[in-house]
């Protein structure tokens, strides 16, 4: 078994490194690479953003059970991207690798670049870090071609169980600084992935990204040798430090993400796992009340609320049922939505 994990886990190794379909410029000096998803011109497009730590496949971790894939299939063009400070993109200074930059220079650069290429409607949809950067650019940018948002365990505040859990694990990586500037970059990282499931669980780190019972371990090596990213911004990682420290999320341009949510007038969904410790139920429970669309919706899953599993972080994308189970709710969710007019036109902006 454990072969055969390595073989598997080998071969994605090797097929990993994705072609871009093309590249774009952020007007701040970011050069980032974009994955697309054939679909059909009749139908919106949909706009993936991968959380910290991950890259273009977050939607397209384990091709059987690929959301990106699978919406393709359907009609819906796909676009991702790799964020600045993650995958193959690259920058003039590190020191603009920020939260703050991913909705005012990626996502924008991104959305210029799928309108030129003809897209008229589009949705974003966003896992962790990727959700919270299309709610801020939802509760800042307004764009009539923009139909809807969707935030996947995108947590834009935190709780003091998540200040006594994180803070140390963070205060740890910070040691690791005066080695490299990200969290995860060595040149043996290929050799460790594919044991990296059982070392998760044997140190209870899999348990605070997700169910380790909705997980397959061949999934997870598969996952993280083609959707992780090789590097992870220190600098975010710090951000994301001062957040749980005090509380709800802001930028380094002072922006507060959790009482922004009250100028986005766009359809959102909100998705939330009940086991989530990353992004827990109640922070986006509160996330919700703050969002002042009138077309807004939140489901949590979890066994309580009729669904096979009690959902934690990853599994809402990665899970052995996730396909069956958290994909549905985006399908009926986007077919609602399918000839909306886009953005709240009684509201200004950019």
């Amino acid at each position: 078994m454990l072969f055969l994990l390595i073989l598997i886990t080998f071969i994605f190794s090797c097929s990993s490194h994705d072609i871009p379909s093309y590249w774009i410029r952020t007007t701040d000096g970011c050069k980032l690479p974009v994955f697309t998803y054939p679909g059909s011109s009749t139908l919106p497009a949909i706009i993936y953003l991968h959380g910290l730590g991950a890259n273009h496949n977050n939607f397209d971790a384990v091709p059987s059970k690929s959301f990106a894939r699978i919406l393709s299939k359907k009609g819906f063009k796909g676009f991702a991207i790799d964020f600045r400070g993650h995958g193959a993109s690259h920058c003039n200074s590190p020191r603009i690798i920020t939260i703050g930059r991913l909705w005012r220079y990626d996502l924008k650069a991104l959305i210029k670049s799928v309108k030129k290429r003809g897209v008229k409607k589009y949705f974003i949809m966003g896992h962790s870090l990727g959700g919270i950067t299309d709610l801020a650019y939802g509760s800042h940018v307004f764009d009539t071609h923009l139909i809807g948002i969707i935030a996947i365990a995108a947590p834009v505040t935190f709780s003091a169980w998540q200040r006594k859990i994180y803070i140390p694990l963070i205060n740890l990586l910070d040691k690791f600084k005066f080695v490299t500037p990200y969290a995860w970059s060595f040149p043996g990282n290929y050799i460790v992935k594919p044991f990296s499931p059982y070392f998760l669980k044997k140190i209870s780190l899999l348990k605070l990204l997700g169910n380790v019972n909705d997980i397959s371990p061949s999934d997870v090596s598969i996952m993280i040798t083609r959707a992780v990213s090789p590097t992870t911004p220190i600098k975010m990682v710090d951000q994301l430090k001062d957040a749980i420290e005090k509380g709800p999320l802001i930028d380094e341009y002072n922006i507060n993400y959790l009482t922004s949510l009250k100028d986005l007038k766009y359809p959102v969904l909100l998705i939330a796992g009940d086991v989530d410790k990353m992004a827990p139920a109640e922070g986006i429970r509160l996330s919700y009340k703050y969002i002042s669309s009138r077309d807004k919706f939140l489901v949590v899953m979890g066994k309580p609320e009729g669904f096979k599993h009690d959902y934690g972080h990853i599994d809402l994308v990665v899970g052995v049922d996730a396909t069956e189970e958290t994909l549905p709710v985006i399908e009926k969710w986007l077919k609602k939505h399918l000839f909306n007019r886009g953005g709240d036109r009684s509201r200004t902006g950019e």
